[in-house]
């Protein structure tokens, strides 16, 4: 299945929220305590997430990752995000904000995300404002329900460009090796993609796999990333032969878009690095709540 996002675009001239925040989580008293404008809490403690990483790791090390909340309009790519499990992989390095070439597995509450799309905050509030949710006149709208839009897309698949949680920055260039995928208690899809903030080329260094998706019971959304490398792909923008003078939806540049990704395509689940069926294994093995 293929799928180029002639949407990205527009996607591509907004941008794209990415949320922050580092650090554990604490007792039920703590997760009594987050803020509103912060989502929900989750129910899961880290424990309860389990993932068999096969030959891609030595190990997983779950940690709790506690809420951020929505931003004012004044910081529009500072989406907020909910407490949530998150797992990364043997001893990296990490970046709290989850960059999606970030090898790691996050589980996210539905609720927590319904709640904090719902949040109004006030306009030009600082983050203790922010922190509490205080109400205001001049308040952000509510943003999209990520949970909602996963939802549908995988009710009614090919609708768009796949919902990627947390969402990139820029917009989604393509997504390519599209597949559906089932875990214990959940189902989603994944695929291989890149996403972009200006013009430039398809390259090793930027493409990454991810799996999305929701358990049965519609109370948790999974999302899975890890680097990725393609065959025939170059390693590094520098590397990559493509026309540099072009515009967006210029002749030149879809057509090299377009060649590139039916390339990618074509290629078998061996012919990335790490291979497809690995990463697809880890997310069969995912079982929450256990």
């Amino acid at each position: 299945m293929l799928r180029w996002c002639g949407a990205a675009w527009l996607a591509l001239a907004c941008g794209a929220c990415s949320p922050g925040g580092s650090g554990n989580g604490g007792s039920e008293a703590a997760h009594a305590a987050r803020s509103p404008a912060g989502g929900a809490p989750i129910a899961l403690t880290p424990d309860q997430v389990h993932v068999r990483p096969g030959s891609l790791a030595a190990s997983l090390h779950p940690r709790l990752h506690p809420a951020a909340p929505r931003a004012t309009p004044e910081e529009p790519r500072e989406g907020g995000t909910p407490e949530h499990v998150w797992m990364f992989f043997n001893a990296d390095s990490f970046d709290a904000g989850h960059p999606a070439r970030q090898r790691q597995v996050l589980v996210y509450p539905a609720d927590g995300w319904r709640k904090l799309a719902a949040a109004r905050v006030p306009a030009g509030a600082g983050a203790a404002e922010r922190a509490a949710g205080t109400p205001a006149g001049d308040s952000s709208p509510p943003a999209p329900d990520p949970a909602e839009a996963l939802r549908r897309y995988l009710d009614a698949p090919g609708a768009g460009p796949i919902p990627i949680l947390p969402a990139p920055p820029g917009g989604q260039l393509f997504a390519v090796q599209v597949k559906r995928l089932r875990f214990k208690g959940g189902h989603g899809v994944r695929c291989v993609t890149q996403y972009q903030q200006a013009l430039g080329p398809v390259a090793n260094e930027r493409i990454f796999y991810t799996f999305q998706g929701l358990t049965d019971d519609g109370r948790y959304m999974v999302t899975v990333f890890h680097p990725e490398r393609a065959k025939g792909i170059p390693l590094t923008a520098l590397d990559a032969f493509w026309p540099r003078n072009s515009a967006w939806q210029s002749p030149r540049y879809t057509a090299y878009l377009d060649s590139t990704v039916r390339r990618m395509q074509k290629l078998k689940p061996e012919d990335f690095t790490p291979g497809l069926k690995a990463l697809d294994h880890l997310v069969e093995s995912i079982r929450i709540g256990q």
